[in-house]
């Protein structure tokens, strides 16, 4: 082969090999370490407190204490001074005793000789609603309102309380002024209101006065006109709950119109019925 040939043929193998490598078939890139991917970082839920249903829990009554009317005497040395006891009449009617009385003339196992002036206390905790002047026929009175979801279910059972049933037409023969009682009486709850009459003075309490049991209301005295000793008269009703009877009063010409409409409310009307009040100075549960 002559020289120039082979020169020319060594040239067309060296271009042959410096050539691209066509794009169908590509060389293979030397592998690089695989790396893993890694999920997004979540936070993962804590498990949550579960509240269980609780047993619906109907509150009680706090029990609540029955104190003595009178000073220096227990609720058992009641019955031995009773001088005149309950006597309700017929409804509608102002005849009877709407309440107890209790008296002495001397005492001597409290050194007392006399029972004028002797303190009058709270027999339960309430607020009070009436603190009279002095009329006819209760004299000085304090009026001490307890509302009866105040008061155990027991105790008021023991108290044998009547409901209270308004009155369609008048039976007693008392000169009532037509005054319209608060629409909202219908539906008020309830509550026990305790009358303490006959004080020898002004009351020693204010209407919309708080008390606690065993309070000085008042002393003991003979005012009004049903009184003819010195004793302590004590009623116990059940009635609407929020009355207000800033004095009440009557067969006298010195009772105002509102004075002898309460009166006839709280006597006569039906919305404030009576009760035996031996039934709550003697009961057993409180």
């Amino acid at each position: 082969m002559k020289p120039q040939r082979c020169l020319i043929l060594i040239l067309c193998i060296i271009l042959a090999a410096c050539a691209p490598q066509a794009a169908g078939d590509p060389t293979p890139m030397p592998s690089q370490p695989a790396t893993a991917t890694q999920p997004p970082a979540t936070n993962t839920p804590q498990p949550s407190a579960t509240l269980l249903p609780t047993e619906t829990l109907i509150p009680t009554p706090t029990p609540i204490q029955i104190c003595s009317p009178l000073e220096g005497f227990v609720l058992a040395d009641l019955p031995a001074i009773e001088s005149n006891p309950y006597n309700p009449p017929r409804p509608g009617m102002d005849d009877g005793h709407h309440g107890v009385d209790y008296a002495f003339y001397s005492y001597p196992a409290l050194g007392l000789t006399q029972m004028k002036g002797l303190p009058i206390h709270s027999v339960l905790p309430g607020k009070v609603i009436t603190a009279s002047r002095e009329l006819d026929p209760y004299g000085y009175i304090v009026i001490v309102e307890t509302p009866l979801e105040n008061l155990s279910p027991n105790l008021l059972d023991t108290l044998d309380l009547p409901q209270p049933v308004p009155l369609a037409t008048q039976i007693a023969p008392l000169s009532c002024p037509e005054i319209p009682v608060p629409d909202d009486w219908v539906s008020a709850p309830l509550s026990l209101y305790l009358l303490y009459a006959h004080m020898d003075q002004q009351p020693a309490v204010q209407a919309g006065q708080n008390v606690a049991c065993g309070d000085q209301l008042g002393v003991v005295g003979t005012t009004g006109s049903l009184s003819v000793n010195d004793h302590l008269h004590f009623e116990v009703r059940i009635g609407p709950s929020g009355a207000i009877f800033e004095n009440m009063g009557h067969y006298s010409t010195a009772a105002s119109e509102m004075e002898r409409h309460n009166y006839c409310v709280w006597r006569i009307s039906g919305w404030f019925q009576m009760t035996d009040p031996t039934l709550l100075l003697q009961s057993p549960i409180q």
